[in-house]
């Protein structure tokens, strides 16, 4: 198959496991993998998705992060390592951590937590 019809199957492919859920730009990058298209194919894929603005690993890890402090009650370490595993760098993440540290108040996220989960 030519080049540019695997870039089409791949960009479509895209579009399907990204409307199940946003992806981080390396999760989208294992999935296409899994399904055999070539680094150049998937590069010029995520590339394209990036500036459509269907990938956005910043905002994405951004909203991710503030799950994990509001709904699951997680430590700033666990979050860092939660968005090392998912791609983003250290730097990346821990700037996103100052930031979403200065809007939440620790103590009434840990009570809600301590509510929700009956502890």
């Amino acid at each position: 198959m030519k080049t540019e019809n695997k870039f089409e199957e791949a960009l479509n492919k895209s579009f399907k496991i990204i409307s199940i859920s946003p992806q981080f730009e390396k999760s989208l990058y294992l999935k296409l993998k899994k399904y055999k298209y070539d680094d150049k194919v998937i590069n010029r894929v995520i590339e394209k998705l990036k500036e459509l603005n269907y990938i956005n690993d910043y905002e994405y890890a951004k909203n991710y992060a503030k799950m994990l402090i509001t709904k699951k009650g997680y430590s700033n370490i666990l979050i860092l390592n939660k968005l090392i595993q998912k791609g983003i760098k250290k730097k990346v993440a821990t700037n996103i951590i100052n930031e979403l540290s200065q809007n939440f108040n620790k103590e009434d996220i840990l009570l809600n937590f301590i509510k929700k989960n009956k502890i």
